[in-house]
């Protein structure tokens, strides 16, 4: 082969690759001017927003480069934070970032979690009626569950049951305002917090604000849901009647078992989130309940 026959073949192949890359980046341009900007507020999950936490980098990845705003902001469940005010205000810190986005020209905010951070926006979306979308991935934290005990948890769960309820005889002692130490329970590990009795209530409460089945039926029905859960997470078992079955009817939510388990079932699975919330913001005018 000749050496200027080997130089248009690689022009070739360079210019095939060129083309492919702004037909895509067309195509995201397109959608973006159709949708207008999306803006997405995507939440960690608890003890995480570490240095060595990249659960969210894929996700944060695919979104950006789909033309989406994203801000990872840390939460008053990350590992430095962890319970430093109660679980409404937490909740509310979700407003500010929402403006964030909007001030950088963000039309459509879409909110999205993992782990913790599934309950934290069915909370928000359940308050307050400015958002467009919700992506729960990995839904984790079960306040109701960790109460009465979940006989297929890899660990022993009963602790917290015992803390719950101390919790509550130091709220009636006129202590709740008085921080103390609480047991807490991530993914298979125990570690101890330190809140006050109100606080720690307000995250671990089986009847709190904090529970995904009390809060799952409050949300606007017009909003769209997807849950997005790994074959090699625990709480699959549980299927959609925990939480999915309990949203307003909504044809365009839709519930995934996926490939993956609780930290990286969001990370295998990027391209199936982004491309979820482009297909339930392509018609803004029509596209959810009202």
């Amino acid at each position: 082969m000749s050496c200027v026959t080997r130089f248009f073949i690689l022009f070739s192949l360079i210019w095939c690759h060129g083309f492919a890359q702004a037909q895509a980046q067309a195509q995201a341009q397109a959608q973006a001017n159709e949708t207008g900007t999306i803006g997405v507020v995507l939440l960690h999950g608890k003890q995480g927003h570490t240095p060595r936490d990249t659960t969210l980098t894929p996700i944060a990845s695919a979104m950006s480069k789909a033309g989406m705003l994203v801000v990872t902001p840390e939460m008053a469940w990350s590992f430095k934070r962890l319970m430093d005010k109660p679980w409404s205000m937490a909740v509310d810190e979700i407003k500010s970032h929402i403006h964030a986005l909007r001030t950088q020209g963000a039309s459509r905010i879409v909110l999205a979690g993992q782990s913790l951070g599934s309950p934290a926006i069915l909370a928000y979306a359940s308050k307050y009626d400015d958002i467009d979308a919700l992506a729960l991935i990995s839904p984790g934290h079960t306040p109701k569950f960790f109460y009465e005990g979940i006989p297929f948890a890899t660990i022993r769960i009963w602790t917290l049951k015992n803390e719950v309820d101390r919790a509550r005889d130091l709220v009636q002692q006129g202590q709740g305002d008085r921080s103390e130490p609480f047991s807490d329970i991530n993914q298979g590990g125990t570690f101890r917090v330190w809140a006050t009795p109100h606080i720690f209530l307000s995250y671990m409460a089986p009847d709190s604000e904090a529970e995904m089945s009390l809060t799952a039926s409050k949300i606007p029905a017009r909003v769209p849901v997807l849950w997005l859960i790994g074959k090699k997470d625990l709480l699959i078992r549980e299927g959609s009647a925990y939480v999915f079955d309990k949203l307003p009817a909504n044809p365009r939510s839709k519930y995934l078992e996926v490939e993956g388990g609780h930290f990286d079932a969001g990370g295998i699975n990027a391209a199936l989130i982004v491309q979820w919330i482009q297909d339930v913001l392509a018609h803004p005018l029509r596209q959810n309940l009202q």
